[in-house]
């Protein structure tokens, strides 16, 4: 009792020191709009990656106008409509942040609903002066390749080459399918279809294997092109989005076959997996998720994992297409999973992470955040590291296989959708560029050294009047000190990797 009167006293105390304060320093004003107007910029950081981000607050006559900027991910200021101040907090489309006393620094979130993402992350903005950066601090920039010889087909190569022998094998959204001599780049034979060829080839049994906008999975003579047998998956059925400044869902690849003890397995756009015998391309069976499947499989042991659209990996068995797991990344998922030799699967999502799966169990060991960016290049991997690219993030990052944190991040000129290759302490990968938003004299392809990300050379395609989107979207293949890789000039390219 003696304690609640003492309580009760000092409670009384300090209720009459903060009247008499109040009298003397009068009562604490709320900030003014012109207390918001400015440059913040600040650090993003969460799942092993981090990015710098600014907001800039402009006074108008329609009230108060917020800005997005990052020069790590290569945006300028961007507006992102009006924002409202209600006491000391102001809210926008992307961040809501609490004004400190000082008027120095804002603490809040930064909210992705703008990016189309249930995601928010803690985000301290300070105040800044003077401009914004220029849109972006062009890497370290190395040589300029030159190539050894180039191939033209009837329009843009989305597809990856795939090296077996002495030939390079190609599709070509001309709806044809190429062998080129490796050494020369001369056409040794092309077979038509009926649609644009986006998938990667693969070589097994004597049969070269690829899939078509047409819906049907080819086997070939690799030596002549004869057809052996086709495969109907239905996949015409879906047809790929058209590429262009109206288009929301940027849907340009294509599932490719894998093979395994003489299966083929490959997804279609009509939501199915399937398996194919690849001597005599009759089903097998096929496992129907929930989507679109331009996820490309990967065959580990006896099971098959891939993605979907419906936003899930999933890992079924290779003999039987019986389900074992599934994750739900959130987002679409067009890369394709990649395993390394522990066991454990990487596979991006638009959500936006790269998530690192255990490939028996599916439960997740660590995830790295892109912080915005699409994740749609598929990992390649080295000495326990992966290599993968981003959409609008435009960087190469290498992350450590043990624990998702980033060792280094290689900027690119564009999205970096092209899966990148190791070989030789390099790492190879493309990016496509849009007129509207990156440099006119944009790289398109980048040798990077593996162990530091410094760049060793780069290469510029050609342009094609009015295209939308220029530059580099086929992942690379290097052989025999040679690097190939397709471009959206519509040609097939041949550079060697020591170059001068």
């Amino acid at each position: 009792m003696k304690l609640g009167r003492l309580v009760l006293s000092l409670d009384r105390a300090a209720l009459s020191l903060l009247v008499c304060l109040a009298l003397i320093v009068g009562p604490i004003a709320a900030p003014a709009e012109s207390d918001f107007v400015g440059r913040w910029v600040g650090m993003l950081t969460d799942s092993g990656n981090s990015a710098s981000v600014g907001f800039e607050f402009k006074a108008s006559d329609d009230g108060l106008q917020a800005l997005f900027f990052s020069d790590d991910m290569d945006f300028p200021p961007t507006p992102t409509g009006k924002a409202t101040i209600q006491e000391r907090t102001i809210k926008s489309l992307l961040f809501t942040g609490t004004l400190s006393p000082d008027g120095k620094t804002l603490q809040g979130t930064m909210d992705f609903k703008g990016f189309g993402m249930e995601l928010k992350l803690p985000l301290s903005l300070t105040r800044v002066a003077g401009e914004p950066p220029s849109a972006g601090i062009a890497p370290e920039v190395g040589r300029t390749a030159r190539e050894t010889w180039s191939f033209s087909t009837g329009a843009p190569v989305y597809a990856a080459p795939l090296v077996a022998g002495d030939s390079v094998y190609v599709g070509s959204d001309d709806a044809c399918f190429y062998a080129l001599n490796a050494k020369s780049g001369e056409l040794r034979w092309k077979f038509k279809t009926a649609g644009p060829v986006r998938s990667l080839p693969a070589v097994a049994s004597d049969s070269v294997y690829f899939a078509s906008d047409d819906g049907f999975l080819y086997a070939l003579d690799p030596r002549t092109g004869e057809l052996r047998w086709k495969f109907d998956t239905k996949g015409a059925l879906v047809p790929h989005s058209v590429l262009g400044p109206g288009d929301e869902k940027w849907d340009y690849l294509q599932s490719s076959p894998v093979v395994s003890d003489g299966t083929v397995f490959i997804g279609s756009s009509n939501s199915n997996l399937y398996a194919i015998d690849g001597a005599t391309g009759t089903e097998k069976w096929h496992y129907t998720s929930g989507d679109t499947i331009r996820s490309s499989p990967a065959v580990y042991r006896d099971t098959v994992y891939f993605g979907s659209w419906d936003h899930n990996v999933y890992a079924v068995s290779a003999k039987s297409g019986e389900e074992k797991w599934r994750f739900d990344t959130k987002g679409i998922v067009q890369a394709s999973p990649v395993i390394s030799p522990s066991g454990l699967l990487l596979i991006g999502s638009r959500y936006p992470y790269v998530f690192a799966l255990d490939s028996e169990t599916g439960k997740e060991k660590w995830r790295f955040n892109y912080l915005g960016s699409w994740v749609e290049s598929s990992a390649a991997i080295a000495g326990g590291t992966a290599y993968i690219g981003s959409s609008d993030f435009v960087h190469m990052f290498a992350v450590d296989l043990e624990n998702g944190r980033r060792k280094w991040g290689f900027k690119t000129s564009g999205y970096a959708w092209s899966s990148p290759a190791v070989a030789d302490g390099l790492v190879y990968i493309g990016n496509a560029c849009v007129s509207k938003r990156h440099k006119e004299t944009a790289a398109d392809f980048y040798a990077v050294e593996a162990k530091t990300g410094r760049e060793m050379w780069r290469f510029r395609t050609g342009r094609t009047a009015d295209q939308f989107i220029q530059g580099v979207i086929s992942s690379p293949a290097v052989d025999s000190g040679f690097v190939y890789f397709g471009s959206l000039d519509g040609k097939v390219y041949a550079i060697p990797v020591a170059t001068n």
